[in-house]
């Protein structure tokens, strides 16, 4: 009989300690897919529109960093973004036409010794001056009034609003503006980009 006991003691204390590892687990995974979340490119709107004859992109998005590119940001290593605008139209049994593809940079950096981030525009050269990361951020993820004009490939039918189109845009840490040693494939800690955002253009 106790024999008995003791092996239905240990019974419950084996599913106890399985229970545990069991919540352990969702915990780790809940608390990584947390992480995951907060630390991406999240965009929620984009516009493109025509302008007395000029093609004007605006779009807003949040930028949250991991750890480890806000400390290499902070210890000297710029960064670089590209805003990737794309404009195709459907063709049945073919790729679709490219209407307008367009590449806009950014660069976030920090300077130490006067305390300040700068976000600058490389096609316009222009620079906006922040004194926190938050602001640096909220400024890269609020594109207003890009001009992308000079990208585009086919001005008949992208100004056409009788032809079905379908706009995206994405943005991505350019690895290849990193050093050369934080440029490797599988040093995931330095890759960040948005989920393509796609919206239909009429």
């Amino acid at each position: 009989m106790a024999e008995v006991k003791r092996s239905r003691r240990q019974m419950l204390v084996g599913v106890g300690l399985t229970a545990a590892a069991g919540l352990g687990s969702v915990a780790l995974l809940s608390g990584y897919s947390a992480r995951l979340k907060s630390e991406r490119i999240d965009i929620q709107s984009a516009v493109l529109r025509e302008v007395n004859n000029r093609w004007l992109f605006d779009c807003r998005a949040t930028i949250d960093l991991p750890a480890r590119i806000q400390l290499g940001l902070e210890s000297g290593v710029p960064l670089q973004f590209i805003v990737s605008v794309k404009v195709t139209k459907p063709v049945d049994f073919w790729p679709d036409d490219v209407l307008l593809s367009a590449k806009r940079r950014f660069r976030l950096v920090y300077y130490e010794l006067t305390r300040h981030y700068r976000v600058h525009s490389v096609e316009d050269d222009k620079s906006v001056n922040t004194r926190s990361l938050l602001s640096a951020l909220d400024e890269l993820g609020s594109l207003n009034l890009l001009d992308v004009t000079d990208w585009v490939k086919n001005s008949t039918d992208l100004s056409d609003s009788s032809i079905a189109k379908n706009a995206s845009v994405s943005i991505a840490l350019d690895q290849q503006y990193l050093p050369l040693p934080l440029q490797h494939l599988f040093n995931s800690d330095w890759r960040l980009a948005s989920e393509e955002f796609v919206w239909p253009l009429s």
